[in-house]
């Protein structure tokens, strides 16, 4: 293998790597995105049951 072609190589491997990885980090983000707003929910005393909700009829 030539000394030229090695780090066009090495490029295309991290590139890779950098996208297969993306999708990861977006569901982790997600992820944690929702657990924040689910412990500010509970922190503030959100009721999640919507049963005992009142509908209101606009």
């Amino acid at each position: 293998m030539k000394k030229e072609v090695r780090p066009l190589i090495y490029t295309l491997i991290v590139l890779v790597i950098l996208i297969a990885a993306y999708p990861t980090y977006l569901f982790v983000s997600k992820t944690m995105t929702e657990i924040k707003i689910e412990r500010m929910l509970v922190k503030s005393g959100y009721d999640q049951d919507i049963s005992k909700k009142k509908r209101s009829l606009s």
